[in-house]
């Protein structure tokens, strides 16, 4: 199952992937103007955009255990 193989992700992959999700998040809301941000506040609760957020996170860490796999 993908959830068990992202938890057995080396150590260094989940920080890594979380940290470049928690940036996109602080670039998305909190450098750019308002009027640049992607405008899922109009369609979206907070909590859907920061599970948005996590699964950005998960599918990082998914993409590293792929690429990990095929070297």
């Amino acid at each position: 199952m993908l959830v068990e193989r992202i938890a057995g992700a080396g150590p260094q992959r989940r920080p890594a992937a979380a940290a470049t999700a928690m940036t996109a998040y602080v670039v998305d809301y909190k450098v750019v103007p308002a009027r640049l941000t992607p405008g899922f506040e109009a369609h979206l609760s907070q909590r859907s955009r920061r599970a948005l957020y996590v699964a950005l996170g998960y599918g990082l860490v998914a993409a590293a255990l792929l690429r990990r796999r095929r070297a």
